[in-house]
């Protein structure tokens, strides 16, 4: 064909590649000859031929194995460079090769600057053809490893920020009733006692605990007490409308609501509402020495916090409301003023 002689030896290594599928954008039938009777010494058998810009976008849009890409840079509907910038932007990593018949150094700018690997003009010549194809090929193969290397530590990245993130999470959860534990309502009592100082708002704090739970313990045993203790966490965050609000695990049978920007009053309905909403739960408690159903007595107190004072005075406040529930009888809510606001009422 065109008097030029084909050295298949000239291609080792990519003859041995099995597929290579190659689009070419040539409205000119004799170059599509030449090129598909090149493209063979290189692995590709079918390659597929369009004439104009538009049809080569369609294929490239639906596209998903393409390994090079010839364009012939005067087309009849849209200009090869336009063509070209619209390929590079749907397949960023398949290596296009212009094959043109202008020579001209503008049309080896415009080519290049497009996005274009490779720059070839007509009449094409075997040898450089072969040679700047196998580049192509070359490259592409070292743009998909370095894709997929890139891939593979995004993903490693993405599972360890993953696992990093499920660690802080467990090191929250209380692991018995799937709420935040003791150490997690610590760093949220700091948190929130420094936000209401700066913005001189109340901080609530319900100490809860459940009735008789020893008692519980010895008759339903330990797994009839902690599946009391999953039912009342469950109920009590349930019972929370605010998503500011936090319930947590204290330890053993007794938990936490820390209520951010709340007053006493509000403090003490959300103290009722859940301590109604185990009561509803009507879990059996033979051995309650105030109700035949799992209760909950709860001790509510309320500060306008400063950063000079320790939190821990807005706990103990809360426990001896507490104490005072238990002490009136259970299954009720009791309000505790903190020493800390009794020192500053004016």
């Amino acid at each position: 064909m065109h008097g030029i002689r084909y050295h298949r030896a000239s291609c080792v290594g990519l003859a041995e590649r099995p597929h290579v599928n190659v689009l070419v954008i040539d409205n000119d039938l004799q170059n599509r000859d030449l090129c598909c009777h090149l493209l063979r010494e290189l692995g590709c058998v079918d390659p597929r031929f369009v004439d104009c810009g538009a049809e080569a976008l369609r294929v490239a849009e639906v596209a998903t194995d393409l390994d090079l890409i010839l364009l012939e840079l005067e087309l009849p509907d849209v200009h090869g460079i336009e063509i070209c910038r619209r390929l590079v932007a749907l397949l960023p990593n398949v290596p296009i090769i212009i094959v043109t018949g202008r020579t001209d150094a503008a049309a080896v700018r415009d080519a290049l600057d497009s996005g274009a690997q490779d720059f070839m003009t007509k009449p094409l010549r075997a040898i450089e053809f072969l040679a700047r194809v196998r580049v192509a090929m070359r490259l592409r193969g070292e743009r998909l490893r370095h894709f997929s290397q890139e891939q593979r530590l995004t993903t490693r990245a993405r599972r360890l920020e993953k696992s990093k993130t499920d660690l802080e999470r467990i090191a929250c959860i209380d692991q018995l009733t799937g709420i935040a534990n003791r150490r997690h309502f610590d760093t949220l009592l700091q948190i929130e006692w420094k936000r209401a100082a700066r913005n001189h708002t109340q901080l609530s704090l319900v100490m809860l605990d459940l009735d008789d739970f020893h008692a519980l313990n010895e008759l339903y045993g330990h797994l009839g007490g902690d599946l009391r203790l999953k039912n009342v966490a469950e109920a009590m965050t349930k019972s929370l409308q605010r998503a500011s609000d936090v319930i947590a695990r204290y330890g053993g049978e007794e938990f936490v609501a820390l209520l951010p920007d709340t007053s006493t009053e509000g403090a003490f309905a959300v103290a009722e509402r859940t301590r109604a909403c185990v009561e509803n739960l009507k879990l059996p408690h033979a051995t309650s020495r105030c109700s035949d159903v799992v209760t909950i007595s709860a001790g509510v107190a309320t500060v306008a916090p400063r950063l000079e004072v320790d939190p821990a005075t807005l706990i103990e406040a809360a426990d001896v409301a507490l104490f005072r529930a238990k002490a009136e009888g259970r299954n009720r809510c009791c309000a505790e003023i903190p020493r800390v606001a009794k020192l500053f009422a004016v």
